[in-house]
């Protein structure tokens, strides 16, 4: 079941493709083994698919040898960076209604984070949260959790 975390920023970049560059740059000097694969671009938003040379699936096989399968992989996380203003503020008044702060309505910019089965660098998901947080004062929130999240600090 794929899970989609939502960061809402103050980027400034009005260009989405020029901003996913910068953010997989940055996330490329912070956690250098990242590979980004793109996945699509429109007008107001950009994607990629994010791995690493992590062997996720073998490391948990190596710990826990009868609950991961052989043929089970890693799976890569998928990053959307959405500047399109009618859809970021439509997630503002979203995020306002499901009791986000205020400052939610300072930001110009979504970057949603996906992922997928339990077999990913969770690596590569705090590098972003960190980044986005350091950089652009990211707001984070999750469907399930709501504005009260936090990101894993798990490895695996």
């Amino acid at each position: 079941m794929a899970e989609v975390s939502t960061l809402f920023l103050r980027s400034g970049e009005p260009v989405a493709q020029r901003l996913l560059d910068e953010l997989v740059a940055e996330l490329r000097v912070r956690y250098p083994v990242v590979a980004a694969t793109p996945v699509g671009d429109g007008v107001g938003w950009a994607s990629c698919e994010l791995s690493s040379d992590r062997d996720v699936a073998g490391e948990a096989r190596a710990r826990y040898p009868t609950a991961v399968a052989v043929d089970e992989q890693t799976t890569p996380v998928a990053l959307r960076v959405v500047t399109r203003p009618d859809t970021v503020k439509d997630a503002v008044n979203h995020g306002l209604a499901q009791g986000g702060p205020v400052d939610l309505t300072l930001c110009d910019t979504l970057a949603e984070i996906t992922t997928s089965g339990y077999l990913l660098d969770w690596a590569i998901v705090r590098t972003i949260h960190r980044l986005t947080s350091d950089r652009w004062a990211a707001t984070l929130y999750t469907a399930q959790a709501g504005f009260n999240t936090t990101t894993p600090e798990s490895e695996a």
